[in-house]
């Protein structure tokens, strides 16, 4: 869920999904999910900080594959764990969920917000642990004193950290793949891999029948504390790309805290999964078919008199036609946005010009037809602004509003007189800056042409005339006497 501020941009609730989805990616085995149509909810939703954090819930058909193998209730019996599977299907209060995880001290106290709004603490111990999962209290011995012999863990799997299929052990094994989507805290490892211990001891009650009950509240206690450490080293993280926080166990931690609350009464609803939808986990697959790229050659290092300082920067450019239409562009989302429209995304750009087209003539009919209704005469025709982006995103908001709203034509109207209006003033100015130019160019013609007018008047004023010149005086090289005298002789 997520509102709209008076800007248009949309704000994410905190404790509230805001994006979700049905998959098959749990702890269960993706061939049970299937044939019983069932799976788990994968959700994101932001704290009171705006911090991520991810939750898997199991769904109403989930808690259906409790009673899918009869053999399971007789093993969960022995494990003492029978009453919380045989619970009824209940939903998660994500809010005080993680608030109880996140303020959990070692005391076993936490604070969340009560059902009348107030934040208030609470403290539980291992009885109301008991009572609020329906477990019974056994035979007093405490689930940490439970000690497996390296006979007992080979008879459960020869790896010190199995998977499914590594289990000895099989008819255990959607018995434990329920009890692991339950009551494990911490991002799983691929929900690959239980945790050995309880594995083991789910090997040796199939093995042994009955045997010592424990009681497995103290060590859901101590489960509490581990995703409450993982939580605060994925808040201390110093990741360039931090990771969601990851809230695990929300069911068992919802129904504690409406246990402390004393509202077991008013738990939330079970998710449900709707008709018709198949959960199923998606993953982006990367093509492998297309040429390595090319490696990059490493640039030359710059030195510190090649380094662009803010002062040797380019100053800003001043707005440019294409600039402008970006604007106009931007304004057009913004609009669109207010009026509840959707936004176009990138295509052919011959196909939106034709698509335009089409759109203008329909709402010109639209147009007439609603002029004929009021006797009118026909109308002018739409005018949408030259570029093409905007106008599309105009006529899309004409298409999602014509057929809900009877005013629509005359508002989109006044969004393209806008346009309109604007792009008559870029007009103008450039219009203007045009003339501007001519005549700076006009005056510097016309001054230089002044100029030399008065040059050559000057000119004229200060030389002598050519009755006035003298003669030239030649020099006695040029004399012609020179060569009209003979040689002297010689003696």
């Amino acid at each position: 869920m997520a509102g709209t501020s008076r800007r248009g941009v949309r704000t994410r609730l905190p404790f509230v999904l805001y994006t979700q989805n049905f998959t098959d990616r749990c702890f269960v085995d993706k061939d049970v999910l299937h044939a019983q149509e069932a799976g788990i909810l994968r959700g994101m939703f932001k704290n009171e900080h705006g911090e991520q954090v991810v939750v898997h819930v199991p769904t109403r058909q989930f808690f259906e594959l409790h009673r899918l193998n009869p053999d399971d209730m007789e093993i969960w019996d022995h494990m003492n764990l029978r009453g919380y599977f045989e619970l009824p299907a209940w939903g998660p209060d994500f809010m005080r969920a993680y608030q109880a995880l996140t303020t959990w001290t070692e005391g076993n106290r936490f604070t969340v917000t009560n059902l009348a709004g107030e934040p208030t603490q609470y403290q539980i111990n291992r009885m109301n642990v008991r009572e609020a999962l329906n477990l019974p209290s056994g035979e007093s011995i405490d689930y940490f004193k439970l000690r497996h012999s390296d006979e007992d863990n080979q008879g459960c799997s020869d790896a010190d950290r199995p998977v499914w299929d590594e289990l000895k052990r099989q008819r255990v094994r959607l018995a434990l793949q329920l009890h692991m989507q339950h009551f494990h805290m911490t991002y799983p490892h691929r929900w690959t891999k239980p945790k050995k211990v309880i594995a083991t001891e789910y090997s040796l009650r199939d093995i042994r029948g009955k045997g010592v009950k424990y009681d497995y509240a103290h060590y859901l206690l101590f489960e509490f504390e581990r995703g409450k450490k993982s939580i605060d080293v994925a808040r201390a993280s110093k990741a360039k790309r931090p990771q969601p926080i990851y809230l695990g166990g929300v069911l068992v931690l919802t129904r504690i805290v409406y246990h402390a609350m004393g509202a077991l009464d008013r738990l939330p609803e079970p998710i449900e999964i709707p008709q018709g939808v198949m959960p199923k986990h998606t993953t982006r697959v990367f093509p492998t078919d297309h040429p390595p790229k090319a490696k990059k050659r490493p640039q030359p290092k710059v030195g510190p008199s090649q380094r662009t300082t803010r002062t040797q920067r380019e100053a800003p450019k001043e707005p440019t036609p294409e600039g402008e239409e970006d604007y106009l562009l931007e304004l057009a989302k913004a609009l669109s946005l207010s009026l509840e429209g959707e936004r176009l995304g990138k295509g052919d750009e011959q196909e939106l010009k034709d698509l335009a087209q089409a759109i203008q003539r329909s709402t010109e009919e639209v147009t007439i037809r609603q002029a004929h209704a009021q006797g009118q005469e026909r109308p002018p025709p739409q005018v949408y602004p030259p570029n093409f982006r905007a106008q599309m995103e105009l006529v899309r908001i004409l298409i999602n509003q014509l057929n809900q709203d009877s005013s629509a034509v005359q508002r989109i109207a006044l969004v393209v007189d806008h346009y309109n209006e604007r792009l008559r003033r870029i007009e103008k100015a450039k219009e203007e800056e045009e003339r501007q130019a001519l005549e700076r160019l006009r005056q510097e013609r016309l001054a230089v042409a002044e100029a030399a007018r008065q040059d050559r008047g000057k000119g004229k004023e200060g030389s002598p005339s050519k009755k006035e010149s003298k003669p030239r005086e030649e020099t006695p090289l040029e004399s012609p006497e020179r060569f009209l005298s003979p040689p002297p002789l010689s003696p």
